[in-house]
């Protein structure tokens, strides 16, 4: 049996090493939750290798890096 990914709009711990972490993230901003939870999550523990997660690690950008120009009209 295939384990289900569960995210649930209530806050709590999320898993970023999830291999389904971005899929989850997609699906919450979709539906325009301002967080989510794992704890129900069938892999609310995994440390699967994915590719998202071994460019995260090694990635030199913020964590939210936004372009110059847009940045600029922040301020």
């Amino acid at each position: 049996m295939e384990k289900k990914r569960n995210p649930i709009h209530r806050k709590g711990e999320r898993n970023s090493f999830c291999p389904f972490y971005r899929i989850c993230l997609d699906e919450a901003a979709k539906k325009s939750w301002d967080y989510w939870d794992c704890s129900e999550c069938e892999y609310r523990s995994s440390r699967e290798e994915s590719e998202d997660n071994h460019n995260r690690r090694d990635d030199s950008f913020p964590y939210y890096y936004l372009p110059d120009d847009i940045f600029g009209k922040l301020r």
